[in-house]
C-alpha cells in the first residue's frame, strides 16, 4: 500500500503537470478543428465518393475530432483535478492519447485510399 508522504504528494503533483498542459492545447486545437470538420464534407465532391467505405471512414475521423479534443480536455482536466490516486493518472494519460485515435485512422485511411484506391476518393 502507498503511503502518502509529503514527497509522494508532491512526486504525483509534479507527474501531472504533462498531462495538464496537453489538455488545455488539445482544447487549445479544439477551435481549428471545428473549421477543419466544416470542411471535411468537401471529400465527398467527387462522384460516387459516398459508396466509398474509405472515404466515410476518414470523413468520421476528421468529423469527430473537435468532440474527441473537447472530451479529451474536460474529461482529463476533470480527472487530473481529482487528488484520490494513482488511478486518476492513468484514467488522464488515457484521455490525454484519445485525440491520437483519429490521427492514426485518419493516416490508415489515407494510406489505404493511396494504395488501393490510386488516390482517388471513389473506388
Amino acid at each position: 500500500m502507498e503511503q502518502n508522504t509529503p514527497a509522494s504528494l508532491f512526486q504525483t503533483q509534479r507527474s501531472r503537470w504533462p498531462l495538464r498542459i496537453v489538455s488545455i492545447v488539445w482544447g487549445l486545437l479544439a477551435l481549428p478543428a471545428t473549421f477543419m470538420a466544416m470542411l471535411s464534407v468537401m471529400m465527398f465532391d467527387s462522384p460516387d465518393t459516398e459508396y466509398s467505405s474509405l472515404s466515410i471512414l476518414m470523413f468520421w475521423s476528421v468529423f469527430t475530432v473537435p468532440l474527441v479534443l473537447l472530451v479529451s480536455c474536460v474529461g482529463g482536466l476533470i480527472v487530473l483535478s481529482r487528488k484520490d490516486s494513482n488511478q486518476n493518472t492513468w484514467t488522464g494519460r488515457a484521455l490525454a492519447m484519445l485525440p491520437l485515435v483519429n490521427v492514426f485512422v485518419f493516416v490508415v485511411a489515407t494510406v489505404l485510399i493511396e494504395a488501393v484506391c490510386d488516390g482517388k476518393f471513389s473506388c
